[in-house]
């Protein structure tokens, strides 16, 4: 009976391989001319969130090339799920019922994780959850953060789930006036999501755990201007728009890496918001180009830099990837994604190191360079950045702020990342938070594990640092 079964499956299997391969592109092309596309616009925008990160965007219409590689893929990708079965149904009895029992305990699994997701869910509002919904244009800095606006910022993976509420100057804080009450001093601070700090509860972000501790010192109010995102150019930007006009007594920019790449691009592929940037004149000022900045930038899929060499190489690693996107392994990625066992397994699996290097490897993922390295090696994109750290300490000293730059990365003894020496020979006041915490923690204890921004102890830990740096300067 078994094998029946086998011959009658596998002869149905080649015939329809056969009709296709026939009639199939034909059918596909008299399917896509006719507007009969929704299956394909489906298949479209599922992969487009996968691999594109476009979510909450308006996508065109796929190509007729898209939907006639997708449809030969899908039948290559029902084949292996047949020849999958086939195989189930030719082993042994003592394998087949190893391999259902497997099935169960997946299913099992599956059952408690959106038991799980459905409690987080409770917590954390679908409705509310978007994270487009947190943001709105602006025609310099890109975007920022959306005014008298409430929302969640969660992940189920990482455990956490944020309450997001804005004031109507666009800060996660309570109503604060620009004027200052007599004798108050305040603390600004600027920076990306690191310091942003939406992954943790607003009474967890390094600016809370901050000023309960300078509250020793006297009346003390610490601002977090920090926006997701942001480079130092957009944090200039903010600080001479609208950071100023709080009065603020110490301005503390806390510098992130990816700060560098962020100096010197316009748009990021996919990105819903792009934005502008600052160029070096022949006299080595700063311009800012690209004002009003685009509500959308096309091609939408591309790299948009000020460095064409930076901006060559991203795209052409970006065209790599694109080209060995729409492949069976994706078809298959795709489906499972559905499953919470996947989305369960897969982050662990990326975390183990030799998982990870062999699927870049093998070219699995795309591993585009660190790009703390592309810092230093840079020279258009490092000259740029440190010209606009000078411009902000320049900028707060005018307006009779005193300026920090902070960086947080883990050293070894005797490393440096190569900033110290830089701002030195500038004169800017610098710290490194990593050096100021005793006893030194072990890094994933600060970290959330499938997201590396920091959780509640981070910032706590974070705030002291930057607290000890304070007081070691004789700023408080």
């Amino acid at each position: 009976m078994m094998k029946k079964i086998l011959v009658v499956s596998v002869f149905f299997a080649v015939l329809l391989t056969l009709i296709y391969l026939a009639v199939g592109h034909a059918a596909v092309t008299y399917c896509y001319e006719r507007g009969w596309t929704g299956w394909w616009e489906a298949a479209w925008k599922n992969f487009a969130q996968e691999y594109g990160g476009l979510i909450g965007i308006p996508l065109k219409k796929p190509s007729l090339a898209f939907c006639l590689r997708y449809t030969d893929l899908w039948v290559v990708k029902s084949l292996v799920y047949a020849v999958a079965i086939l195989v189930l149904l030719w082993i042994p009895r003592s394998f087949q019922l190893s391999v259902i029992s497997l099935l169960l305990l997946v299913l099992v699994f599956e059952g408690g994780l959106r038991v799980y997701e459905s409690y987080w869910h409770q917590k954390c509002p679908a409705e509310h959850r978007y994270r487009d919904w947190l943001w709105t244009y602006d025609e310099f800095r890109g975007w920022k953060l959306k005014p008298n606006h409430t929302a969640y910022f969660g992940s189920p993976e990482n455990g956490f789930c944020a309450k997001i509420e804005s004031n109507s100057k666009g800060l996660r804080e309570e109503e604060i006036p620009y004027e200052k009450q007599e004798g108050l001093r305040r603390i600004l601070l600027l920076g990306d999501s690191e310091t942003a700090g939406f992954e943790v509860q607003r009474r967890d972000v390094i600016d809370s755990q901050l000023e309960k501790l300078v509250l020793q010192h006297g009346p003390y109010e610490v601002i977090n201007a920090a926006t997701r995102g942001y480079g130092t150019d957009q944090s200039y930007l903010f600080l001479k728009e609208e950071g100023y006009r709080y009065q603020p007594d110490i301005v503390i920019y806390l510098f992130s890496e990816n700060d560098v790449i962020d100096n010197v691009t316009l748009h990021k592929p996919f990105r819903k918001y792009g934005k502008s940037a600052f160029v070096l004149d022949d006299r080595g000022k700063l311009v800012l180009e690209g004002v009003p900045v685009p509500e959308r930038f096309e091609p939408f899929g591309r790299w948009r830099m000020t460095d064409p060499g930076l901006e060559a190489f991203y795209n052409e690693k970006l065209k790599e990837d694109q080209g060995r996107q729409l492949t069976v392994f994706r078809l298959i990625k795709c489906d499972l994604r559905g499953w919470k066992v996947y989305q369960w397994i897969a982050p662990r699996l990326k975390k183990l190191s030799f998982i990870s290097e062999k699927l870049t490897s093998s070219k699995i993922i795309l591993k585009l360079p660190n790009e703390g390295d592309v810092m230093f090696a840079g020279d258009l994109s490092q000259a740029v950045t440190f010209a606009l750290i000078e411009a902000m300490r320049n900028f707060s000293e005018s307006i009779q702020s005193r300026f920090l730059l902070a960086e947080y990365y883990q050293l070894r003894p005797g490393q440096h990342t190569g900033i110290q020496e830089k701002v030195a020979a500038r004169d800017i006041p610098y710290v490194n938070l990593w050096t100021k915490i005793s006893p030194r923690p072990v890094v994933e204890d600060f970290l959330f594990p499938f997201d590396r921004h920091w959780n509640a102890k981070g910032h706590h830990l974070m705030a002291r640092a930057l607290y000890e740096s304070l007081k070691e300067r004789n700023w408080i």
